[in-house]
């Protein structure tokens, strides 16, 4: 894939990111992982999507709707929407902390001008993701990773970031300390969490397959505290939803 020439045209320029950071070593240590990509067929037309990348190897990685299971169909779906992310080189980068003696919670919130499409309808919408990672002592860094796609553009910037501190809320010691020390097996470096804002209404997508047995009761845990209320379908990447006052 670093033969493409649209994969290297397009590619998201992280390196800069972080070096407009006030704390680097902090946000060195970020694992941007490879994930499965999501298999939601009602919405494959659907364009919202977690890009990350890897610099030093030159390999982008697309986590979409679309169905692609094969690294070499990777780069034939990178040109539908990564020519957007160029636009995103000017980062503004925005943050707040909460901490404790044993763990430490930073979130940076950072805006994307990925296109969204829905059925026929193509409207532009700004892309917030926010990255909540977790810090332990004894575990290392673990990260959490939402992004926020807002269509109503009369809907704030601040109201956006209330929400994600209402969600950071939900995230307290005893559920991160859950997280963290898991009995049978250890979470992934990242776990990705859509949040989807349509007018008044925030949904959540989990879109770790491999462990939504373990997370899911604590994301339910975790969200209810914040007044959000979950779908009682055990479904994998089940929204969860509520209307934000």
């Amino acid at each position: 894939m670093g033969n493409c020439a649209c994969a290297e045209k397009a590619k998201y320029d992280m390196e800069s990111y972080r070096n407009s950071s006030n704390d680097k070593h902090f946000f060195s240590k970020i694992n941007l992982s490879f994930l499965d990509t999501l298999e939601r067929p009602d919405l494959s037309t659907e364009i919202v999507a977690h890009i990350s990348s890897k610099i030093k190897s030159n390999l982008i990685y697309l986590n979409t709707h679309y169905r692609i299971f094969e690294k070499k169909l990777l780069k034939q779906a990178v040109p539908k929407v990564m020519i957007e992310i160029q636009k995103a080189k000017n980062l503004r980068y925005k943050g707040f902390c909460i901490s404790n003696p044993k763990i430490f919670v930073q979130v940076e919130l950072w805006p994307l001008g990925i296109k969204k499409y829905t059925g026929e309808a193509k409207t532009e919408c700004p892309a917030w993701y926010y990255m909540i990672s977790v810090k332990n002592q004894n575990e290392g860094l673990r990260s959490l990773k939402f992004s926020v796609y807002q269509r109503d553009d009369n809907k704030s910037e601040k109201k956006l970031g209330e929400a994600a501190f209402d969600i950071i809320k939900g995230l307290d010691k005893l559920y991160v300390e859950k997280w963290m020390n898991l009995d049978n097996e250890s979470p992934p470096s990242c776990l990705y969490v859509r949040i989807q804002i349509i007018k008044d209404t925030i949904a959540f997508y989990h879109t770790s397959m491999n462990y939504i047995k373990e997370t899911h009761s604590l994301l339910k845990d975790a969200f209810v505290k914040c007044k959000f209320i979950m779908n009682e379908n055990d479904r994998p990447l089940t929204p969860f939803s509520s209307t934000l006052e």
